[in-house]
């Protein structure tokens, strides 16, 4: 038992023992680039860029928001649309509904004055979706999109969602608060939980 009780000791004490500080050989000590992320949106919703900073792996500040920044949308046709910085380095714009016929760019000048530019591209529109499906396992939900572009003219996709859940309580309840219209009182009144279908409130909700 002494023998089993050191070699358990000895085996900790090697795991423990071999762990060490990996610090990778990088020769590239510069940082700060501009990373810019986003899409312009064309059909009536806002266009949102978050700009930020490249860091070094052992730099201690995780992320680096670009701040103050001058973001616009420009067309070929010298056409100007703003974005309205909301923070963190967000950019947004109002809802735009951009000419099919024109081309696009996005322009970035930065507090520090340095210009940056994309190149001027076409809108291009989505094609409508097919079908929406959804499996649950592996510990989450799986959605799947079905789309097609008859014109063969859109081949890469990238879909963004709000997640919206509807929140059943574990219990139904079979009293509820009542006001009395006449003298302002509360009261409780019992009902039977299964017939309350036209006021489903009490035990579900949406987040």
């Amino acid at each position: 038992m002494k023998k089993l009780l050191i070699l358990i000791i000895f085996l900790i004490t090697a795991a423990i023992g071999c762990k060490e500080k990996y610090i990778p050989k990088l020769t590239l000590e510069s940082s700060g680039y501009l990373v810019v992320e986003g899409f312009i949106s064309s059909s009536q919703q806002p266009t949102s860029i978050l700009l930020t900073r490249t860091t070094r792996l052992y730099d201690p500040v995780n992320i680096v928001y670009e701040l103050n920044a001058v973001v616009n949308i420009e067309s070929e046709n010298n056409e100007v649309f703003p974005l309205y910085e909301n923070g963190n380095g967000v950019y947004t714009s109002l809802p735009l509904n951009l000419n099919s016929n024109e081309k696009y760019r996005l322009k970035i000048k930065t507090q520090d004055n340095k210009e940056y530019a994309s190149d001027f591209v076409k809108v291009k529109y989505t094609p409508d979706i097919d079908s929406i499906s959804w499996t649950r396992g592996g510990g989450g939900l799986n959605l799947y999109i079905n789309t097609h572009d008859a014109q063969n003219a859109t081949r890469y996709y990238q879909w963004e969602y709000n997640e919206t859940w509807e929140i059943h309580s574990a219990y139904l309840s079979s009293l509820k608060y009542e006001t009395d219209p006449l003298t302002g009182d509360l009261f409780l009144v019992f009902r039977d939980p299964f017939t309350q279908a036209v006021d489903s409130t009490i035990f579900k909700c949406w987040a």
